[in-house]
C-alpha cells in the first residue's frame, strides 16, 4: 500500500470545493472544481452545473475519474454517479 501525504494547502482546497457542491441541489447549481489528491485541478471538461454531470459522454466522465485516480465501474449513469459522489454532490437521480 502506498500512502501519499498530500499538503495542507491542497486538503483545504479539496474540502472546500466539496463543502460548495454538497450544497448543489438544483439541476442549474453551479459547481466548484475539486483539485485531485496533488493539487491539480480537473481537465476543462468539468461539469459547470449538477445538471451538466449528466450531459458528459462516458469518454469525459472516465477521464475525470481517472483524474481522482478511480476506476469507472458500470455504465455511463452509474459512472457518472460516482463522478457526482467524488465531487461531493449529494445523491443525485437522473435530473
Amino acid at each position: 500500500m502506498t500512502i501519499q501525504l498530500t499538503d495542507h494547502n491542497t486538503l483545504l482546497a479539496i474540502a472546500a470545493a466539496k463543502q460548495t457542491n454538497s450544497m448543489a441541489s438544483q439541476p442549474a447549481s453551479l459547481l466548484a472544481p475539486v483539485p485531485n489528491a496533488i493539487g491539480l485541478l480537473p481537465p476543462g471538461v468539468f461539469p459547470a452545473t449538477r445538471q451538466a454531470i449528466f450531459a458528459l459522454s462516458v469518454a469525459n466522465v472516465n477521464l475525470l475519474l481517472n483524474h481522482y485516480t478511480i476506476v469507472g465501474v458500470g455504465i455511463r449513469i452509474e459512472r457518472q454517479r460516482q463522478l457526482a459522489r467524488t465531487i461531493g454532490v449529494p445523491s443525485i437521480n437522473t435530473d
